[in-house]
């Protein structure tokens, strides 16, 4: 059967268009998420690098209490440097803790703004959309358009 039979050709190229156009709705509303994603992942490697660097000054710590403990000579010059691998180590910390919390508060700030709670459900919407598109042009012409093209 030809598809003249179902769906007039002018009605069928507009459901093509629907189907695109949906298809860059979606596409843009995928970008701007993974930007979002990937500003997530930029905190999340910060915050491993301050997890090694918190460990690197934990070991140096450790081994300056060793060497402190087994050279009772060395003094005030060991004490001064074990105060300031301390100090810099309490620093590390701090600065972990806070990006700990830049991270999750950043990512409550993504999720939770209109913005995205809009997106969301545009993204729902729109995917809902083009497969019921796909199942209605499916439905008249099941071999696929006349041009061979298939969009997914």
């Amino acid at each position: 059967m030809s598809c003249s039979h179902w769906l007039s050709r002018p009605l069928l190229t507009g459901l093509l268009r629907q189907v695109g156009q949906l298809n860059s709705e979606r596409l843009t509303a995928l970008q701007a998420a993974a930007a979002g994603r990937q500003q997530l992942d930029s905190l999340g490697a910060a915050k491993g690098q301050l997890e090694l660097r918190i460990q690197d000054l934990e070991a140096e710590l450790a081994e300056a209490h060793l060497k402190l403990s087994g050279a009772a000579s060395a003094g005030a010059q060991s004490g001064e440097s074990t105060a300031a691998l301390q100090s810099e180590l309490d620093e590390a910390r701090v600065l972990l803790a806070t990006s700990s919390a830049d991270v999750a508060a950043a990512n409550d700030r993504v999720t939770s703004t209109k913005q995205f709670q809009q997106m969301r459900a545009l993204m729902h919407k729109k995917n809902e959309q083009i497969e019921e598109l796909r199942q209605r042009l499916a439905m008249h012409e099941p071999e696929g358009p006349a041009d061979g093209t298939i969009h997914k």
